[in-house]
């Protein structure tokens, strides 16, 4: 892993490296808007850094409380 990626896992608490070198970033399901475009940037960020997306992983919400289903 170079270091430009390195740093854009390091500025965020919410991802972290897998044993097998995959990187797993965590998002907030209740914050609308503005996790939405912070996905974004860190998207941008994370391609500039050499990085890119291979899986995106979609959970439902329960869209009467805002929470995860066990799906």
């Amino acid at each position: 892993m170079n270091d430009l990626l390195k740093e854009w896992v390091r500025i965020d608490d919410a991802c972290e490296v897998q044993e097998d070198g995959t990187i797993e970033s965590f998002h907030c399901t209740d914050n609308g808007q503005e996790e939405l475009e912070f996905i974004i940037e860190r998207l941008r960020a994370l391609y500039a850094a050499g990085g890119a997306v291979q899986k995106i992983v979609i959970d439902e919400l329960n869209s009467n409380s805002g929470t995860l289903n066990n799906v």
